[in-house]
């Protein structure tokens, strides 16, 4: 059988905040979502991570993916083709030299950039979250927390969803999921 990483093999992955979400990938690497500004784990730490990080199967950190998310990431979920779904309470992602507005809920193309096609909004209340993702094998994207309004990809106004909403794969409002 297979022995589990620990600290004596080097599996030593080490943050400066809350991991508040962990996800599995398919290559055995690990993303990490929480409340955090660094990565601070042998070999290479200290290291600039805000908010979401992934490592390598030895506890490394993938130095080739940060996309920089200015709000805690509260929960993650990954895509059958390798895009990643965040949630949580940002407002902006930052993979290069600008910020892309994404309001507590974005998805990301495997190298970390955001994927523009990808654009609802959550909001509502005093203090908006995302705090439960799931995507569906269609590749409906149900989402849960403390908002009340979701808004689809480019539309003008927002719809009362208190709490729980489902977006297409596309990210417009799944109209038959209130």
């Amino acid at each position: 059988f297979a022995q589990t990483p620990s600290a004596l093999d080097g599996f030593e992955p080490d943050f400066d905040g809350s991991v508040l979400a962990v996800a599995s990938l398919p290559d055995g690497r690990i993303l990490v979502g929480g409340q955090f500004t660094a990565y601070r784990g042998r070999p290479t730490g200290p290291i600039t991570r805000n908010n979401l990080a992934r490592i390598n199967a030895d506890g490394s950190l993938d130095e080739t993916f940060n996309p920089n998310v200015n709000g805690a990431v509260r929960a993650l979920a990954v895509q059958p083709d390798g895009k990643v779904v965040i949630g949580g309470d940002f407002t902006g992602i930052q993979p290069g030299t600008t910020t892309v507005t994404r309001n507590r809920i974005a998805r990301l193309n495997a190298d970390g950039s955001v994927d523009t096609a990808f654009n609802p909004n959550l909001g509502g209340t005093l203090q908006p979250q995302v705090l439960a993702l799931l995507v569906q094998t269609d590749g409906k994207v149900v989402a849960g927390g403390t908002f009340t309004t979701a808004q689809a990809n480019g539309a003008a106004t927002a719809s009362t969803r208190n709490r729980l909403a489902r977006f297409n794969a596309d990210g417009s409002l799944d109209a038959t999921f209130d």
